[in-house]
């Protein structure tokens, strides 16, 4: 595998705050402490947060009720955190 060569330690690290730029403060946190102890970022991922349709089917249903549309435009207007996975390694 690329960049993680056999003897190498590998840590996976999440990072998932409601905004992007406290998700990113806090990598760059992390990865400051990490680089000490001697690890380096190998790969990275950003998965979009996004409402489940369980939450969509709710809110539309509720619309009968008026209740569902200012769920709608909350869900609109906002999005879920997304989540940013790092994979670490350090050399053995």
């Amino acid at each position: 595998m690329d960049g993680v060569a056999g003897g190498d330690q590998v840590l996976v690290r999440t990072y998932s705050e409601r905004r992007l730029d406290r998700t990113l403060m806090a990598y760059g946190d992390d990865a400051v402490r990490l680089a000490r102890e001697g690890y380096v970022p190998v790969t990275s991922t950003y998965i979009q947060g996004e409402w489940s349709w369980v939450m969509v089917v709710l809110a539309a249903v509720l619309i009968v009720f008026l209740v569902g549309i200012p769920i709608l435009l909350v869900m609109i207007a906002t999005r879920p955190p997304g989540t940013l996975v790092v994979t670490y390694s350090r050399r053995g």
